[in-house]
């Protein structure tokens, strides 16, 4: 966990089953929305579109708010979580699991 993240566990009476607690301090407006009921979508895009939309995007980010996706990437964190790796070099890709599921109760996956 990191200095503002805290995660707490607890196991009530079975009639209540298992309760997880994450608690954030200080949080912030961001945290809010980010952990707040929010609508989904799928899109499906294409490789133009990614150029075009997607990755102008993500460069356009500052570092420090995508720091800990390329720490993955670069095997320096999460290595134990890793689940799946393909390294060929254009198509390859890292299967993590969320970092809210334990890897135990799969109806949580």
């Amino acid at each position: 966990m990191t200095d503002i993240y805290s995660k707490y566990g607890g196991t009530p009476p079975p009639s209540l089953n298992e309760i997880n607690v994450d608690i954030i301090c200080p949080c912030t407006d961001k945290h809010i929305g980010k952990y707040s009921e929010q609508e989904t979508f799928l899109v499906r895009e294409t490789s133009e579109q990614y150029a075009l939309v997607t990755l102008l995007y993500i460069l356009s980010i500052p570092a420090r708010t995508t720091q800990w996706v390329y720490n993955i990437l670069e095997k320096k964190n999460e290595v134990e979580r890793l689940l799946y790796e393909d390294p060929e070099a254009a198509q390859g890709f890292m299967l993590h699991p969320d970092l809210k599921w334990d890897q135990k109760q799969t109806s949580e996956l």
